[in-house]
């Protein structure tokens, strides 16, 4: 049986193909935009909550450290040490208007031991991990009787030689104040401090020939700023270290702070240990006046035995 179709029907089913065609492309265009905003929405949300627990990670993150310094006894650190140092004191005069000085050596000229041992103390308390204070202190105190071997001018005033004569020098040395570490383990301390020095100086002669007490007594407050490292070698083994400079010069007072130490620590509690160490600290004070400019520089280095504790 042979069918006919017309042109007629023929053109009516390709138009209603199209048309049939044409709304599948428009449907499945909408339910493509419907999809693509629905992935949007579901990668914002995912990324809030990736942020929430980075931020929450951190926060575990930071309690653990502050949990482990707590319990590490290393939040504490205080160390003590006795020096036997060599020292080289000198205290000159000079007139404003005059180009001529007078240097008088403790050691050399008025028979202070050149050798001495003193204490000397630190201490580093962490406030947080990568935050704390540090504190040291420096203490000594020299005096001795003899007779002068020469002449001696100070401020002007000459005591001849032979004269029985007592010669002192005692300085306190107080500096504290706060330091910042980038490195935040309970066993490890890599940062800068920023100190505040108060030293308290008292030298002088005083002698039978014509009563003569002649002294310099003074407060010195000078800031110091420097480094400071920690760090854990072996299960028994430390090293510590410090290193500060500063200066300063105003109308009434000037000078420069310069202090070195080196410390190795060797575990025997956990609380514990002894150490070998070597320090240094050089100072140089400048006291102006209209009269005689005094002009202080000791220096005392050595080595040193001490004790650590941790808390």
């Amino acid at each position: 049986m042979n069918f006919r179709i017309s042109e007629k029907y023929v053109l009516i089913l390709l138009i209603a193909a199209l048309l049939f065609f044409s709304g599948s492309m428009k449907a499945g265009g909408f339910s493509g935009s419907l999809s693509d905003s629905s992935l949007l929405a579901v990668d914002t949300l995912s990324l809030a909550v990736k942020d929430k627990s980075n931020k929450e990670l951190r926060a575990e993150k930071k309690e653990k450290r502050w949990q482990e310094l707590k319990g590490s006894h290393s939040r504490l650190i205080i160390h003590g040490a006795y020096v036997f140092a060599k020292l080289d004191t000198r205290v000159t005069f000079n007139r404003p208007e005059s180009i001529f000085k007078i240097s008088i050596s403790l050691e050399d000229h008025l028979g202070l031991p050149a050798n001495s041992s003193f204490f000397a103390g630190s201490a580093i308390y962490r406030i947080t991990p990568s935050s704390g204070i540090y504190a040291n202190y420096y203490g000594f105190n020299r005096s001795k009787f003899n007779t002068l071997g020469r002449d001696i001018i100070w401020k002007g005033d000459t005591i001849p030689a032979g004269t029985m004569s007592e010669v002192y020098f005692k300085t306190q040395v107080f500096s504290a104040g706060y330091l910042l570490s980038i490195l935040k383990k309970p066993e490890s301390f890599l940062g800068t401090y920023i100190n505040f020095y108060i030293m308290p100086i008292s030298l002088g002669i005083r002698s039978n020939y014509n009563n003569a007490d002649h002294n310099l007594s003074v407060i010195a407050p000078l800031p110091n700023i420097g480094l400071i490292a920690m760090f854990k070698l072996t299960r028994w083994l430390s090293v510590y270290s410090s290193m500060g400079f500063f200066s300063l010069y105003t109308r009434y007072l000037g000078g420069y702070i310069q202090d070195l130490n080196i410390s190795f620590p060797i575990r025997i509690t956990h609380w514990l240990g002894v150490s070998v160490n070597y320090q240094r600290l050089f100072v140089h004070a400048i006291f102006p006046d209209q009269a005689v400019d005094t002009y202080v520089d000791y220096d005392f280095k050595g080595p040193a035995v001490g004790i650590t504790i941790k808390l």
